[in-house]
């Protein structure tokens, strides 16, 4: 039996085999379950005492009027149990992973494939559901290394990727979407649009425009602290080198959103070197003080 009818069973009051029900008390949400039921004590009707009065008649007829209310009010207080319990059970099961500034992190999925996050960056999936479909949701960046199998779903804000068994790289901020396959092949999915990439392909989406290009890279540079960007928008590279740095840069008066594509690199090791690579071909000069970066133009 369903561990949501057993669930159902017990807060309706029917009787539990032994088994059903060591198996119920075994679960980390039972005590949470117990207090609901609990609550719903509140809602029975209350013992009715006798009376000796004249009124007797229309007594009863109140008490019956007053029984159906109670019994209306203790359903629906039922159904309320069910459901919050059902909510609970989800939440209970509901896995998420997300990195800081400046962090990186690791970790094996429930079938044995690999995810690394980059900074900034967070997944979450549901641990009971990942034998029917492996399925995520990924807002930032994430490397994966799935293992061979039924069909594994990366769901970002902007798109979906979908493979069986391969290595790739799926980064999503804000607007620009891109999705890099290392080996075996992977389909991507935005609105209308859908690829299907091999080892050593790329593709970028940059709001209603994207591109695809080859890569030689066995595997995305940031894994061994360096940012490989080609033709991505200045905007998006300076918030990646705040990500990586934990820091925030300031840039008064300094248009980044115009049409501004950086190709090239930045290091993750030395916060001057990497703000030199970037800065230095839009003619900008900056002034670390901190945890901020000043950036302002060069002067003629």
């Amino acid at each position: 039996m369903k561990k949501e009818d057993i669930l159902y069973k017990w807060l309706m009051g029917k009787a539990l085999t032994q088994t059903q029900l060591q198996e119920l008390e075994s679960k980390p949400a039972y005590e949470e379950y117990k207090k609901m039921l609990d609550y719903a004590g509140y809602f029975k009707a209350p013992a009715l005492s006798n009376s000796t009065s004249a009124s007797l008649i229309e007594r009863a007829k109140k008490q019956k009027r007053r029984k159906r209310i109670l019994t209306w009010v203790s359903s629906a207080a039922a159904v309320l149990i069910i459901a919050l319990g059902a909510f609970w059970f989800t939440q209970q099961n509901l896995v998420l992973i997300d990195t800081a500034n400046a962090q990186q992190k690791s970790l094996e999925l429930p079938d044995g494939s690999l995810a690394k996050l980059n900074a900034g960056s967070q997944i979450q999936y549901h641990s009971n559901k990942w034998k029917k479909e492996r399925q995520l949701q990924l807002k930032g960046e994430a490397y994966f290394e799935v293992k061979k199998g039924q069909k594994f779903s990366v769901q970002t804000p902007i798109g979906r990727v979908e493979v069986l068994g391969t290595a790739f790289n799926v980064k999503q901020r804000q607007n620009f979407f891109d999705v890099t396959c290392f080996e075996g092949l992977v389909r991507v999915i935005k609105e209308q649009d859908t690829l299907a990439l091999s080892g050593g392909q790329s593709v970028s989406f940059y709001k209603e425009e994207y591109t695809t290009s080859q890569i030689i890279d066995a595997a995305p540079s940031w894994l061994t602290g360096q940012s490989k960007f080609k033709r991505v928008p200045l905007i998006l590279v300076i918030q990646e080198i705040e990500r990586q740095y934990d820091v925030k840069v300031l840039r008064k008066n300094i248009d980044l959103e115009k049409n501004s594509y950086f190709t090239g690199s930045f290091t993750h090791s030395n916060l001057d070197m990497a703000l030199r690579s970037v800065c230095i071909p839009f003619g900008l000069t900056y002034h670390i003080d901190g945890k901020s970066v000043n950036l302002s133009e060069q002067k003629n």
